[in-house]
């Protein structure tokens, strides 16, 4: 289905003590709330489970994914960042 990772915030200029650092579902599954919502509730629980009650997620902004979130409780936010992925800017 998918899978997700989670842990302490990178960026300490955000008011959130975790973050989800990869989150990634099936394409096939992608649109379905059951495999969304297991890895988010998966990656929630772990950093609970540290003592971490908030957390912030970065997606990319063309991911049409960034709507489920939204629908499993997660809040648009207005931040942007440029990032590096496999040696190349990721807009």
């Amino acid at each position: 289905m998918g899978f997700a990772s989670a842990g302490p915030n990178r960026d300490s200029l955000l008011p959130f003590a975790g973050e989800v650092q990869t989150l990634y579902v099936l394409p096939e599954l992608a649109e379905t709330r059951v495999s969304a919502g297991c890895c988010c509730r998966a990656a929630f629980a772990r950093l609970r489970n540290h003592g971490i009650g908030s957390a912030v997620i970065w997606v990319l902004a063309e991911n049409p994914a960034r709507f489920l979130l939204r629908a499993h409780g997660g809040q648009g936010g207005r931040g942007e960042r440029d990032e590096r992925l496999w040696g190349r800017a990721a807009a």
